[in-house]
């Protein structure tokens, strides 16, 4: 994992890896698409089919308490498109959105489709440390694939 700047620093924003613009892909992030004030990007770690990230897009916020009712209102709508999506080609038995912040300080939301037989079913998806988390990369083909039925999914 890439070393980070001081969570005080990034939390003013200071070397924030999320903040736009970034970079379509790298070891974290798979792009999407750009929605009306975030963008949707596929996480790298596909240990969970259909796992993504929506990042807001226009300034530095770490925090819903931090946008306007406007701004907060628009989020709102991408996640629930997001989410939609992302159910619609995943074909998961539920779904996780969480909104954490603590290793990367910057609004984003987490959506993780579930599946019953999946290990964690019915408890928490994430463990007490990040290198527990159970890893799955796919190859650029893939990524690419699941990227395109995503977009078709939030036309």
């Amino acid at each position: 994992m890439s070393e980070l700047p001081p969570w005080d620093d990034l939390k003013s924003g200071a070397g924030c890896p999320l903040c736009a613009p970034r970079p379509k892909r790298n070891e974290f992030i798979y792009f999407v698409a750009s929605l009306e004030v975030s963008s949707l990007y596929l996480s790298r770690n596909q240990a969970s089919h259909g796992a993504c990230l929506l990042v807001f897009d226009p300034r530095h916020a770490v925090r819903l308490d931090q946008l306007s009712k406007n701004e907060w209102s628009e989020y709102a709508n991408d996640l629930q498109r997001a989410e939609t999506a992302i159910m619609r080609v995943s074909d998961a038995d539920h779904i996780n959105v969480e909104l954490l912040g603590n290793a990367v300080p910057h609004l984003h939301w987490h959506i993780i489709p579930r599946y019953k037989d999946e290990e964690r079913w019915g408890g928490p998806i994430w463990t007490t440390n990040l290198s527990e988390l159970p890893q799955r990369r796919l190859d650029d083909e893939e990524y690419s694939e699941l990227a395109e039925r995503l977009n078709n999914a939030l036309a």
